[in-house]
């Protein structure tokens, strides 16, 4: 067996204590690039459970939204009957009447039909805005473009 000497380098003197062995720098490189596999597996595990979460926070509002916009078209379609039976009667009691109680009332109850459908129109507009998963396509791209350009970073 060759007898090695102890050299210490100008790294190890400034550092105050001998130079690390290949092996063991060998082994501190692998250690550090551990801690960074395991710090990446941790954040890509966060992402994908925040990913996971927006998910399913969506879909449930996407459901409660369908409802309602079920809901809402339901009712929508019962106060369109009412309103073309409202316009019927209205063009009945006009031709028939010529009075102008009766016009007025007959006036008034179209015009809230009216403003009932308009305002159950303007709420379903609002309901389609909350059906569909466009947060979690975004937070699914950003995170992939993340990735893709640390790739490229690390290339």
């Amino acid at each position: 067996m060759s007898e090695q000497k102890f050299q210490p380098t100008q790294e190890a003197t400034k550092q105050g204590g001998p130079a690390a062995t290949p092996a063991e720098n060998s082994i501190t490189e692998l250690l550090a690039l551990w801690q960074r596999f395991e710090a990446l597996a941790t954040q890509t595990k966060r992402w994908g459970d925040n990913t996971a979460k927006l998910f399913w926070l969506e879909l449930d509002t996407c459901i409660i939204a369908l409802k309602r916009k079920l809901i809402s078209m339901v009712l929508f379609t019962f106060l369109m009957l009412f309103f073309f039976l409202s316009i019927c009667v209205l063009v009945a009691v006009v031709t028939f009447e010529f009075t102008g109680s009766v016009i007025l009332g007959c006036a008034s109850c179209v015009m809230s039909l009216v403003i009932a459908l308009i305002v159950i129109m303007i709420y379903q507009r609002h309901l389609n805005q909350f059906i569909s998963l466009e947060q979690t396509r975004q937070q699914i791209k950003e995170g992939l473009n993340a990735f893709t350009q640390k790739q490229e970073k690390d290339n």
